[in-house]
């Protein structure tokens, strides 16, 4: 009889430490899951919280013709050190007035916070009437935007900036008919209304 009793004491007491080892494991596995989620949500977070510059070519405010760089930070921190990199740009010709300003734009850090958003003149098709020539970039050109947030952490990506898909289906806001005659006030007039309706036009766009 004793030996029945010590021999179902000593199966109760394996059969406690495998069961005592089964919950070990899972536990570790449930903690092991745990941690996993909350790695993840934390990259998560972080991603969510990190500055996020970015850059595109918009139809410009001068009208037909020109496109302008529009540089935003879509993120929720502020982007510190902001720098845009397209290789080398230099002056076409005696009347472009676009590209070593925009040379000095690109190459100057400057801080964006969230929400911020900068508008700069990029290309200018020139006028062949007034024998005015194009200006800034035509050429479809790779952007390598380089920034930081205010931990350090170094954030870098590169895009294709061009204008010529973009510039054949830009809609171009009208300015209503002419004014006929040799009124100079209606003229002043028709002029200032034309401008109104184009300026109001390209903030619609």
């Amino acid at each position: 009889m004793d030996n029945i009793l010590l021999w179902v004491t000593a199966v109760g007491a394996v059969a406690t430490a495998i069961a005592t080892i089964g919950l070990v494991v899972v536990a570790h596995k449930t903690l092991g899951g745990a941690k996993d989620q909350l790695t993840l949500l934390r990259e998560q977070a972080e991603q969510e919280r990190r500055p996020y510059v970015v850059a595109d070519i918009v139809p410009g405010l001068h009208g037909p013709g020109s496109t302008d760089l529009v540089l935003q930070n879509l993120g929720r921190s502020t982007a510190r050190g902001v720098l845009v990199d397209i290789g080398q740009l230099s002056k076409r010709n005696d009347t472009d007035h676009i590209s070593d300003p925009l040379r000095r734009y690109l190459r100057n850090p400057r801080t964006l916070v969230p929400g911020a958003r900068h508008r700069v003149m990029w290309h200018d098709v020139g006028n062949p009437e007034t024998g005015r020539a194009a200006s800034g970039v035509s050429d479809t050109v790779p952007a390598r935007i380089t920034y930081t947030d205010d931990n350090g952490t170094e954030y870098s990506e590169t895009n294709e900036l061009g204008i010529e898909d973009m510039t054949s289906v830009s809609p171009v806001p009208t300015t209503g008919p002419r004014v006929l005659g040799s009124n100079s006030e209606l003229a002043d007039i028709d002029h200032a209304l034309r401008a109104i309706a184009g300026h109001v036009g390209e903030l619609r766009r």
